[in-house]
């Protein structure tokens, strides 16, 4: 049952969560996290673990122990699965649980993890926190050590702990995704993350608009529909994050301002002047003479057989080669 935390614990989560908002890159989440949690609840080995549930395999890492391939590959050959990994794979949304809430300690010395790996480090206790469960992955985090039992106040510290961890983990997803997105297609393209069921986790504004530009309403938790032909979705490669079971997309025009006859530069003057801008305005963000700005724009005016901004706006919007906020 948990109990009220103590001021000092409260300080301390405090004190945690402000480390994990200083993040900006996924991969630096581990070099972060787990010195971390050990200044949060005392412990000899904390590690980060991303499971492969079919397969059994284990990957991720460990602190301040640098043996962190040869204890993994040790728990990959296992008959059987860890107890705290074989409980969390049917309770996902578990809060923090020690070995000792899930099995004696007769039970634990007889398994396979504890016989054949945890009891060569001199580990005689765990606590686990599941943070990115799916039906295919397990990622979290254990904390080890010796003899002396982790008390509740520290599992319900660990819990609330859990919280925060899974934010920043959301937020450094995101953040992974929509740059690997952005670089692999382009500016007028948007990126959504998609799980293995076909459901949207997330999606960023540009394919919202390109999206709702075709009449497309999609939200997290909505499965993703078949697009219009004016979209290409394009699934991209790479990883983000330990434990996680959702493919990026990338979806972009499926017709590109070359493909209209445009140049690269006559498209540049038509985007300058979409927000409303003047051409001498355009004209100075873009440096070059208003002249020329004013040429650029002729030109396009003519490839797409319109007669004046408004129009060449809209030709641009029905096609979705406005980025987001524009037009």
């Amino acid at each position: 049952m948990a109990t009220a935390l103590a001021a000092r614990d409260l300080r301390a989560l405090l004190d945690f969560s402000a480390e994990l908002q200083t993040l900006e890159r996924l991969a630096d989440l581990p070099d972060v996290l787990l010195p971390a949690l050990l200044r949060l609840v005392d412990a000899e080995l904390v590690g980060w673990n991303d499971i492969d549930l079919r397969s059994g395999s284990f990957a991720g890492h460990l602190y301040p122990d640098d043996s962190s391939a040869t204890a993994f590959a040790e728990l990959s050959t296992l008959p059987d699965e860890p107890p705290l990994v074989a409980h969390f794979r049917v309770r996902p949304n578990a809060p923090a649980v020690r070995i000792s809430d899930v099995c004696d300690r007769r039970t634990w010395h007889n398994t396979p993890a504890y016989v054949e790996v945890y009891r060569h480090y001199g580990i005689e206790t765990q606590i686990g926190l599941p943070i990115t469960t799916t039906a295919t992955r397990l990622g979290g985090i254990a904390m080890n050590r010796g003899p002396s039992d982790f008390s509740d106040a520290e599992r319900d510290v660990l819990s609330e702990a859990r919280c925060l961890v899974e934010r920043a983990h959301r937020r450094l997803l995101r953040t992974a995704a929509r740059e690997a997105a952005l670089g692999a297609l382009g500016p007028n393209a948007g990126w959504l993350l998609v799980d293995a069921a076909g459901t949207v986790v997330d999606l960023g504004s540009v394919a919202v608009e390109l999206l709702s530009a075709h009449r497309v309403a999609v939200e997290p938790g909505h499965q993703l529909p078949r697009l219009p032909a004016g979209l290409q979705l394009r699934r991209l490669d790479g990883e983000f994050g330990a434990g996680q079971d959702s493919a990026l997309y990338g979806v972009r025009p499926a017709v590109a301002p070359e493909k209209l006859g445009l140049t690269a530069r006559q498209f540049e003057a038509l985007l300058a002047v979409a927000d409303g801008s003047t051409v001498a305005a355009a004209a100075r963000r873009l440096d070059i003479s208003p002249q020329t700005l004013t040429t650029h724009l002729r030109d396009a005016y003519a490839v797409l057989g319109v007669s004046g901004r408004l129009a060449a706006i809209n030709v641009l919007r029905a096609y979705g080669l406005l980025p987001a906020g524009i037009g």
